[in-house]
């Protein structure tokens, strides 16, 4: 089977200092094989700033390259935002400062995860592909324990609504 071109996640992870913005997700490790810095035998340059936005800045790379090959394609997306440590770049922790340093820092991981969205329907229109583009957002998961689920029942790494819906 012919290697894909699609970013791996080696591509996405913006490089920073451990647990602070543009952290790696998970580092390079055998648990993380994934994440070796190296795509297709190449080894992949790293690219600093927020997750979400190194992240949506590969894939509308690769998605500009398939929307000019005017073919069908899929992409998925999935943003590592937010997810503990929760530790946001100062541009989008700064309108939630007043809530305290860790609301603000969850908001701002948030903040990011909308700006990505943002971008990537104004690439679709942009590229003239939104009018045959299906969006779909989710989550992996719901909140982890102590975290809230919105009144739903279970949390994370349960079968329930609370485990596996946005709350």
């Amino acid at each position: 089977m012919p290697e894909s071109d699609f970013p791996r996640d080696a591509d996405c992870i913006a490089r920073g200092t451990p647990a602070g913005p543009g952290r790696e997700h998970s580092p390079p490790d055998k648990h993380h094989p994934l994440h070796d810095g190296y795509r297709n035998g190449e080894q992949v340059p790293p690219r600093e700033g927020e997750t979400s936005d190194v992240l949506m800045a590969v894939a509308l790379e690769w998605i500009g390259k398939q929307a000019a090959g005017k073919k069908p394609f899929l992409a998925v997306i999935w943003f590592p935002s937010p997810h503990g440590p929760h530790v946001a770049t100062p541009e989008y922790a700064a309108p939630y400062a007043k809530y305290g340093k860790a609301k603000a820092n969850y908001y701002g991981e948030l903040a990011g995860v909308d700006h990505g969205m943002g971008q990537l329907r104004k690439a679709l229109r942009d590229l003239e592909i939104a009018d045959n583009a299906m969006l779909w957002f989710c989550s992996d998961n719901g909140g982890a324990f102590p975290l809230s689920t919105g009144g739903l029942p279970g949390g994370k790494k349960w079968l329930t609504e609370g485990g596996t819906s946005v709350a």
